[in-house]
Order: C-alpha cells, then structure tokens, then sequence
C-alpha cells in the first residue's frame, strides 16, 4: 500500500487492539495468527509478498519471518508463544536503548530469542535482529564491529501500551519504510555504552537513614507547626496583611494604579448615580471611566498576585471598596472543562450575592424588577395584546418571555447587575484568583468571560495569569483581540518577606496575639519561651545574612508560597541544630545563622544521606551511562544558559535547537542531551517560554531559572553540596569507587570530599570547550580551598 503512513498505522492500531489482546494465554501458532501477523501486516503495513515465514537458514534452522527490503533481507524476525516474557513488564522502559546486557540478566528468554535470531540473521546478512511474543517487541543490530553481542544495545518495547505511547519509534523500527531507511541504525550504534555502575547510595542497606542528632527538634517542630498553621488561617486577615505584607520593589506603581482605576470607577459611576450628568454626556461618561476590558494582574505563580490583591482590598483601597458589591471567582481546582468555565462563574456569583448580600436573583419580586424594562415591551407585543392583562393565557405568555430570558444566562445577569447598580448604587468588583494555576484552554475560556462581564455587567474585573500564559495568548489565543490593562506584580524580597512573617509567628509564642481556632495547649505554653528566642533569631538571620536569603529566594524560584514551606521545613531539620542556636542566644544573647547550616538542612532534610528524590537540589554529576563526559552534562547545559543576555531581545532564552547542537558539538549523543534538558526542565532549573509544566518534545525557547543559576553559580563550588553528592555518584574508575565511603566524622568526609573532586577534575578532561571547563577549574579549586580552611578550623577547635 503505497500510502501507508505512520498515521494510517496509528489509526490502524486503534482499530485491531482488541483483536491483539485476544492471544494473550494462546500458544505459538495463535499468537503468530492473532498478534504478530496482525500488527506486522495490519499495522505496520508489510505486504506479504516481501515477507517469508519459516526461511531456512542452512544449519541454523528456520527463522520465523524473513523480511526483503529491495536490497536484501532487512530484518529476521523471531516469533514465541503469547506468555513468553522478554521484558519485565513492570518496568517502564525509556525511549533509548537499553544494553543487551542488562536485558540478559532480567529475562534469560529474551537473550536465548535473540542469540537464535541472530544466528538466522548472521547466516542471511540480515541488518536487524528481532523478537517478539505479539505483545513485546525488541529490535538490535546484527552486526556491530568490535562489539560483542552483550555489549549491543536493543530498542524494546515492553507491552502494547508501550507501542501506542512510542508508536513512532516503533514505526522507525518496524515498518517496512523505518528497516529500508534504517532508521533506528544511528540510534542503536550511538547508544551501546552500558549503564554506569552503582552508585554507592544504592548499595546501602539503610538508605537513606534517618537523621536523629538535634535534640530538641522534635518539640520545637510541633509547637513551630502548629503556629504556622494557625498563620496559614489570617493569611487574608487585616492584622496579618498590616504586619507582613511586604511590597515588592516595582509594585508600588502597580498598587497605585489599581487604586486610583477603583477610585476612578467609583467616581464615574456616583456621577450617574447622582443623575448630575446631563443624558447626552452619560455616553462619554461611560466611555471613559467604565472599564470595557478587563485588568490583568500579571505574575509568576507564587509570585504574590493573589497577596497583592488582599492587600489592596484589606488596606490600601479599604475604603474605597467598602463601596464596592466584591465578588470573588476562585479557579485554583475548579472547573474541570474549559466549556463549564461560564456556569461556574455564574453560580459562585449567585451564591456570593446571595449568602454576602442578602440579593435572591430568583426570587419573584426581584425578577419582575430586573426585567422591567423588557416586561414593558413585552406588553406591546402581539402575543401580549391577544389576551386581557390579568388573564390566566397572559399571564403564561408573561411567564414563557421571562423564562426565556433567564434561560440565557448572559443576558439575565447582564439585567441583574443593571438593576442591582441603580437600584443599590454600588459598583461591581469581581476577582479571577488562582486562574494561572489552571490549564490554557480553561484560562483563555475564562478571560473571554472577564471580558464580557467587565464590558456587560460595567465590572472591573481583576485577573491573575502568568507572564507566560499572557504572552502565549497574546501571540496565539484570545488576548489578541482583547487588548487588557496590565498590573504587573513581582515577588518581593525574602529577607522582609521571611523575617515579617517570623516575626509575626514570634506574637503567638509570646502570647501576644491568642489563636482564633483554637488555643494552645498547656505543653504548648510551656515551650513558647523558647520558640519565641529561636524565631527573634531565624528573623534577625534573615535581615542580616544575604547569602541566606539567597539560598531560599533561588531554591522557590521566587515563588513565595514555596520558600515559606523550605524555610519551616529547614527550621524543623535534623541538621539545624536548635539546642546549639538556643545555647548560643543564652550565652552570647545573639546568633547569626549561617547559610552553609541552613543549605545543609535543605540538603539532606530529615535523613543523614542525600536523596535525589526528596531534596529540591540536583546532583549536577550524574551519568546516564559510562561516559565520563556526562559527569559535566547538567553543568554544560546550565554554562550554556547562563550566558544568555537577560535583556532585549532575548530575555535568556534560547533555542532548544541551539543547546542540543552545543552540547552535541561537545561530543555527547543527541539521546543523552535530549535526556539531560528534558530533567533539568522537570527539576525546574530550567524553564520554557511557553506556559507549560510538562515536558514537551517540540517545545522551542529555554532559559536557566534562579534554581539553576544557583546550582551553577553556587552550588558547584560549596564543600557541603561536593559532600552530599559523592555518595549518589556513580564513580567510573575502581580506585575512586574504593576511596568514596559511607563516612559521617568531619574529617573523614573532609578525605573523601576530596578523592571525589579529585576523580571528577580527572574526568573534566573529557569537556573540550574551554569556556565551561574553565569554571569546573575555578569550582574544583574553591572546593578545595574550602576543604583546607575548614580543616584547619577542625584542627584548631
């Protein structure tokens, strides 16, 4: 079939799974007849002319399939029955190719299928080499120069889920176009390094263990826990906002502006309540002081758009929208569809009117008002002059026009908040909050409604969207036709943010502020003393230490909700050691915490190891596989990043294209490249242009985050970050595997701190590009120097 693509054979795929599924228990013959001839001819679209079942092969035997490609034999192909396993199915496999190896040892039936494949294919001069039991499907090489058979790579595909999912490599890899093409060749050739060997974390029998060291954390950390969680309630609360709302640097223009937009409204709309307005100027009136567009709060998230706006309606326009009828739309898990975004919006505006002021919309009485106007038309139309007015046939008329109108939810509300205008004279404000957390389509569905409420109901309408979405739907979606108001609202600095809400937990300990849910227990009372003498140093540490609240503004990514949580999980640490601080403050009567304590704690959180999967900080040294090279491939990728202009016209980013070749150039494989971005991209240390939180293989534009920069500017030269990593580093050379040890004594791990930058300047030799090995050069040596001078204080103490 000349038109047979790889979208016909999706689709074909869809159609014939069922058909698949039923060899599942079957034997060989059912199998073949169920599964394997109907994915290879019904799927990939082999014609049967080109394919030969049971082709003897001389002494080897008889292959299952043979199949020609116009120049030879392309692919032999070897067949077992349905419940033979070739992959562990419980182990989702990667895009790459996984070592032959390792396949070998998990599944000996897969090794015995390919070693007979290949003695087929050997004898024929096949170029590929597969198996399959209809349900697992596995490609290699049958020749690979200067390799020996376990040291080859196989593309496998664990199970016809895996199939669907990677349906265009499995194309690649069996169709009759991919084999012609040899199209998986360069992948299967390039990737034949084996994986590294073990890490020594994953040889640890009690890894990660528990940190057990500070004494008094465990009680500091329930009294610290529930003050924060009582703060976590008056959040939105005036006393709070007055004692730890800090305004961001660039926000006092913004506050100003959003200020003097309510007052400008209220202003305009008094005017036309008063009636002093002569009707012919009611137009311009309108025109100029009611807003027609919405106001688009714009910030990261996290960044503190949803503070701002309490603060500014809590304090700064108090007044002001006292006058105001305040309508709150809460998107941060609601609606689930782009298409409920309306009636969403119309029931909590309903619910709100109804339960904060005291306005029934369908009450009787309430709808005939709303709908005066209309009625009063209503009453000169021919179906209203046929009957007497108080007639029972008018009467259902009546009723038919207004349940028509309320039918369309629009045009009712747009009536509703007309009359509720004049009738109360009261302006409308209505708030979008937690809009930028949702997905595209239901924030674009929901601006679309802003806007229509700002232009119908005479609203001002707040909305909260991230820069990237704004951006986004400005080039692509709904903001190019609806042109908003901006307020741009940046996150403020941590050291007030940190050392305000520090402060204002200090209230409680101190018994000064009483808890409004509940209050604190007698075991409780009896510790706050000492809480309120560790929280006045946690906010003094932060006025006056910079490089700490450098360590925490980076790791949140300026995201303000999320370095509150590191910092009370950093005060409750093992590795912070609360007695020591408290022993410090009764005999000096001040203490300045370091940031190297405060890292350490972020490091390791509760446990004495450092563990990849709980810790927000990366090992910038892992390897993919056994390629010394890619101990540096995160920091060449961060390197690359970091040199890009923040300003005009690029604003950091660049092209994915652009750091996939630079990194290519420095002979790492594309495969492992594509790897590394796409996990710094979900670690967040980097980040796209486009509003997005999972990866995505055509995504364009990048650029380093303040994570990122941190690990690359930071990090990379630390002793206690070198430390935490040499234990979850796979060390490629036997005499530094052997000098890497499980080791907690400070100069023990002073040692292997050592042997292990030591190893790494080793491998660096393998970074060609003089620019990124220069700064490894300047890290190894810092770590170095570091490890000296804290030598010489241990010596010393």
């Amino acid at each position: 079939m000349p038109d047979w693509t790889l979208e016909h054979g999706f689709d074909r795929l869809q159609e014939y799974k069922t058909i698949i599924a039923a060899a599942e228990g079957k034997n060989e013959a059912a199998t073949r007849l169920l599964a394997i001839d109907t994915m290879l001819f019904e799927v990939l679209g082999w014609d049967r002319v080109t394919v030969e079942p049971e082709k003897y092969c001389r002494e080897e035997g008889f292959a299952d399939y043979v199949f020609q490609d116009g120049t030879g034999f392309g692919m032999v192909l070897e067949a077992k029955k349905a419940d033979a396993t070739f992959v562990i199915c419980s182990n989702k496999l990667p895009v790459e190719p996984v070592g032959f190896a390792l396949l070998a040892k998990e599944c000996p039936a897969a090794e015995r299928a390919m070693l007979q494949a290949l003695g087929y294919a050997a004898s024929l001069g096949s170029r590929y080499i597969s198996i399959t039991n209809g349900f697992q499907w596995l490609i290699s090489l049958t020749f690979v120069s200067n390799t020996i058979v376990t040291d080859r790579s196989v593309l496998a595909f664990e199970s016809i889920s895996a199939v669907e999912e990677k349906f265009r490599l499995f194309w690649e890899c069996f169709s009759p176009a991919g084999v012609a093409a040899n199209s998986v060749h360069g992948l299967l050739m390039d990737s034949r390094k084996s994986p590294p060997p073990t890490k020594l974390s994953q040889r640890l029998t009690n890894y990660p263990s528990p940190a057990t060291r500070n004494k008094i954390s465990n009680e500091l950390s329930v009294v610290l826990g529930a003050v924060w969680e009582e703060i976590r309630y008056e959040e939105e609360e005036e006393e709070f906002l007055k004692a730890c709302y800090v305004e961001p640097d660039t926000a006092a223009a913004s506050m100003a502006l959003a200020k003097e937009m309510l007052d400008q409204h209220l202003s305009t709309e008094e005017r036309l309540f008063s009636s002093a307005v002569d009707p012919k100027q009611a137009a311009e009136f309108l025109k100029t002081g009611l807003p027609e567009k919405p106001i688009v709060v714009l910030g990261k998230v996290g960044h503190g758009k949803t503070t701002f706006l309490h603060y500014l309606r809590k304090i700064k326009a108090k007044a002001t929208l006292e006058k105001y009828i305040q309508i709150d739309i809460n998107f941060l898990d609601q609606p689930d569809r782009a298409a409920d975004v309306a009636e969403y919006v119309y029931v909590q505006v309903e619910e709100q009117l109804r339960d904060k002021y005291k306005t029934e919309i369908d009450d009787n009485s309430f709808v005939r008002a709303a709908l005066h106007s209309d009625l009063s038309r209503f009453k000169k139309t021919p179906e209203a002059k046929a009957f007497e007015s108080d007639s029972v046939e008018y009467r259902r008329e009546e009723l038919a026009f207004i349940k028509a109108i309320r039918s369309n939810k629009a045009h009712y509300m747009k009536r509703v908040f007309a009359h509720i205008r004049s009738g109360r004279k009261q302006s409308v404000a209505i708030f979008f909050d937690n809009l930028d957390r949702r997905p595209q389509d239901i924030q674009e569905e929901a601006y679309l409604k802003a806007s229509a409420i700002a232009r119908d109901w005479a609203a001002m309408v707040f909305v909260c969207l991230r820069p990237n979405t704004f951006q986004h739907s400005k080039r692509f979606g709904v903001l190019d036709s609806v042109a908003p108001k901006i307020i741009v609202v940046n996150s403020p600095r941590t050291g007030p943010v940190v050392a305000r809400r520090i402060k204002y937990a200090k209230r409680y300990a101190e018994g000064e502020i009483i808890p409004k849910r509940a209050p604190f227990s007698q075991e409780y009372s009896f510790r706050m003393p000492s809480v309120a003498k560790f929280l006045e140093c946690l906010a003094e540490s932060f006025r006056r230490n910079a490089k700490l609240c450098d360590l925490f503004g980076a790791i949140s990514n300026g995201n303000t909700r999320e370095m509150l949580t590191y910092v009370y999980n950093c005060v409750i640490s093992m590795h912070l050691d609360s007695q020591e601080i408290l022993d410090h403050l009764e005999r000096d009567g001040k203490y300045i915490i370091p940031d190297h304590h405060a890292l350490r704690a972020i490091l390791y959180g509760d446990s004495m190891h450092y563990d990849p999967e709980r810790s927000v900080f990366i090992n910038l040294f892992d390897l993919q596989q056994t390629n010394p090279l890619q101990h540096f491939s995160r920091h060449l990728v961060l390197h690359y990043l970091i040199g890009i202009p923040e300003s005009h016209p690029a604003y950091g980013f660049c092209s994915l294209k652009d750091v996939v070749r630079y990194l290519c150039q420095q002979s790492l494989e594309e495969s492992h490249v594509v790897w590394t971005i796409r996990y710094l991209f979900e670690r967040k240390l980097i980040e796209s242009r486009d509003p997005i939180e999972e990866w995505r293989n055509e995504m364009s534009d990048l650029r380093i985050t303040t994570l990122g920069k941190y690990h690359e500017t930071i990090l990379l030269n630390q002793f206690t970050y070198v430390d935490a990593m040499a234990i979850d580093t796979p060390i490629l050379k036997d005499d530094a595997r052997t000098a890497i040890m499980d080791v907690f004594n400070i100069n023990d791990r002073l040692k292997r701190a050592k042997n292990f930058v030591d190893y790494l300047n080793a491998c660096s030799s393998a970074i060609t590009g003089s620019a990124p090995k220069a700064v490894w050069l300047a890290a190894h040596t810092q770590v170095l120097d570091s490890i000296k001078n804290i030598e010489s204080s241990v010596n010393r103490g």
